[in-house]
Formats: structure tokens, sequence, C-alpha cells
């Protein structure tokens, strides 16, 4: 597992962004199709991470059909119909995508792929049923895990959907939040009887639009985030005491400012009495910070990544505990094995963070350049079209490695763990303030 985290961690500060347009053959394919930087950003997802966890040589991609957990002796089990009759349930993998021709969600299993069955209550319209790898030719039959994942994050704006096309239809697929934010959709069609969802969104910062560009893409953003919203009060309503939530806004309280015309009064702020730190050891402006980063495709430091990574461990364990403490339905067992996970070196750093960190957490919320189509280059040929995208993605990926120099965990002046070093697990909060009050008394 730390070969894991090694390999992920070299991955993720990768620009993948300006890394789909630094290539010269796939900006003068691109000149005359929008779908070449996801092929690009598939290739890489393939040979840079996936390939190299798998432990295979380039030319052999991790193919989805190759994920399938099959108990011994049932070469031909499908985790989605096989499932429902073990005790003990099989794990199952499934990437979510949209489909745009019907508006419909897309499921990528190691079994098979497709939309699933529809709610005859509901009017779907078009529906396009799962299929199994074995029973579609070649080209889809073989479809990599680097593509599926490359699907799931064609955020529209951002990256064109992947196209799979067959000898009936062709389809189009993107960003798998389109027809389900959380993907929880999935998990409660197979009878899923606890959840545990991670939400990594930031809160929705107050903004001037006044272009029309900029007027779609804030609607865009107000609609995913109320349907996000509408999808976790009801997973909260349906499954009170079987949901695990772990939420980047944790104990986090929204700013309040005075009223439409009343400048001059004075804002309300959150009541957080005297305590700056958060239940799971994480310093509130530091949480906000990371509330806010974007982890996208874009590089991250290895400050950021690791910071991110302590953040998330620590929000889970708060989480898990609180919920065993709860309810007798959850048995947390935690990790009995010391961990030597390189964000171990940042954790302590959460609590009490020093400027150097603020400044970096502060600098990376913020937006920061994004490839964009220049399709008005068109008109001077392919070639044209090609250089300019090839010429502003060596630029950013400079300036990138620049970035990614300042962003090291030397700067702070922590190291990753040479020796294995226990983490700490949050306690849950009953049990901490059984402990507050000792020592009170």
């Amino acid at each position: 597992m730390g070969e894991v985290e090694r390999q992920l961690l070299a991955f993720v500060q990768s620009d993948l962004h300006w890394r789909c347009r630094a290539s010269l053959r796939a900006n003068w394919k691109a000149a005359s199709t929008d779908e070449a930087a996801t092929e690009q950003l598939a290739r890489l997802l393939d040979q840079e991470l996936f390939q190299l966890v798998a432990q295979r040589a380039l030319e052999q991609p991790v193919r989805l059909r190759d994920l399938a957990i099959r108990p011994r002796g049932d070469a031909a089990f499908n985790p989605a119909s096989d499932n429902a009759g073990r005790y003990c349930k099989v794990p199952a993998l499934i990437l979510h995508a949209t489909t745009l021709q019907t508006g419909h969600g897309w499921r990528f299993e190691a079994a098979q792929m497709g939309e699933p069955p529809p709610d005859r209550r509901l009017e779907r319209g078009l529906q396009l049923g799962p299929a199994r790898y074995d029973r579609l030719p070649a080209g889809l039959a073989d479809l990599t895990l680097g593509q599926a994942v490359a699907a799931a994050l064609a955020e529209p704006g951002q990256l064109a959907p992947l196209q799979l096309a067959a000898a009936d239809r062709r389809v189009a697929l993107a960003d798998g939040g389109l027809a389900d934010s959380l993907g929880s959709d999935a998990l409660r069609a197979r009878g899923c009887s606890h959840l545990v969802i991670s939400v990594a969104t930031g809160p929705i910062e107050s903004a001037a639009v006044d272009a029309a560009a900029g007027l779609t893409r804030r609607s865009n953003a107000l609609l995913r985030a109320r349907v996000r919203e509408l999808q976790l009060a009801a997973l909260a309503a349906a499954l009170p005491e079987r949901l695990a939530l772990i939420h980047s806004q944790r104990e986090l309280a929204a700013a309040a400012a005075p009223g439409l015309g009343l400048a001059g009064e004075t804002a309300t702020a959150p009541d957080r009495a005297a305590q700056e730190l958060t239940s799971y050891g994480v310093q509130r402006q530091v949480q906000q910070h990371l509330a806010g980063l974007r982890a996208d495709l874009a590089g991250c430091t290895e400050i950021e990544a690791c910071a991110l990574m302590a953040d998330g461990y620590l929000v889970t364990g708060r989480e898990l505990a609180d919920r065993q403490a709860a309810s007798m339905l959850w048995d947390v067992v935690p990790c009995a094995h010391p961990a030597s996970w390189q964000f171990a070196a940042i954790c302590g750093v959460l609590a009490n963070p020093p400027p150097a960190l603020l400044r970096q957490l502060a600098a990376r919320g913020q937006r920061v350049g994004r490839p964009r189509r220049l399709a008005w280059l068109r008109r001077g040929g392919r070639l044209a079209a090609a250089l300019p995208h090839w010429l502003l993605a060596q630029v950013q990926l400079w300036l990138s490695r620049r970035r990614l120099k300042a962003g090291r965990l030397a700067s702070l002046g922590l190291a990753a763990p040479a020796a294995p070093r226990p983490l700490p697990m949050p306690q849950p909060a009953v049990a901490v303030a059984a402990e507050d009050a000792e020592r009170a008394a």
C-alpha cells in the first residue's frame, strides 16, 4: 500500500489539464476533433497510474473486465444479479458517467456497462440497457479503466465527452455528476445497508456574475449544488442511522453578512466559542482552505496532496467513531497496524499551521489556468490551431513545476516518516466530552 500511495502522490502532482494539451500530435488531432484531449487523458491514466499500480507493461492496459472479483468456481458470477443471495457480498467497482443522448446515468462495472434499469413510475424516455462485455464487440469489450475514468471526469466545458460507437448506435459519455451527484443511486439499487459517502465540494463563493458565459457556469454550479443537497437530505431521511457522511465542510459555519441595504450594520459572526480546533484536530481556518481547494486534474503540490489526505483521514475517523458511538448498527474496527503514510508528517501541523502552509492553501483555492478551446484559430488551419495550445501547455507546465518545487513538505521543515508511525484515530464525541469533564473536575 505504501508503494500505491507513492505512485498516486506522484501522479496527482502532474498537471493533467495541461499535459493533455502538451502533445503536438494530440493538438494536431484536436484541430479537427474535440475528443483528442479526453483520449489523451485516458492514455495518461492508463500508462502512468493504473498500469503502474497493477504492475503491467505499457502495452497491457487495465481493462474493466479484468477487475471482476468472482467466487472460486463461479466464472459467470455477476455482482449486479448474484450478490443478493450471498451473505458475504463480493466487492464491486462502479464508475459513473452520464449519457448525453438520453440524460440518464451510465455505469461502468467489471462485468457490464450501460444505463441502469428504469424506474417505471417515472417518465424516462429512451433507455440504453446494460450489456455484458462477453457479448460486446472487441472495441467495446476491451474498454480500459482509463477510458472509464476519463468519461467520469469529462466535465462539460473542460473536456469533451468520451465517444463510444457500435454498429447501431453512438453514445457520448460525460461527467457522472450530471445524473447522480453522489453516486448513491447504484448503492441503494444494490441493497447496500450502510453507506459511506464522501463530499469534497467547497462552499459556493459569493461573486458578481455579468457576462453570459459566466452566468451559464454559475447557474450550472448552483443547480448541481442544489441537486446534491436534495440527494443528501433524501439519504439522511431514508437511512438516518446507516449513513456516514465524510464532508469537507464538517463543523464549518457559514459566514453571515448584513442584509441588503444594511451595509452600515455589523455582520453577525457564527458562534464558535473560543475553540479554534475542530473535534477531529484541524484548525478551522485550515479546514476552510481545504474545503475550497480545487482537487481536480490540476497538479497538487506535495503539501496540498498530503494535507488533503491527512484531513480526509481525520474527518473519516471522527465520522465513523461518532456513528459507532451513536448506533449499534456500526461496528468499526480501527486499523491495528501502525501507518507509515507520507501524509502522517503533516497531521500534527494541521492543528497549528505555520503561515507558509496557510499561504499555500489560500493560493491554491483560487482559480488557476484551464485549457480553453481556441476555436477561432481553426480558420488558420490545423497547424495554426495546434501550436498555440501546445505553447500555452508548455508555459503552464513550466509554472506548475516551479509551484510543485516550492510546495514540498521540506519547505515546512517536515519529512515523510522513514519508519512506521501510528496515526491518531479520533475518539467518539461522547468520549471526548467525558475526558473534558474529567479535566475540568
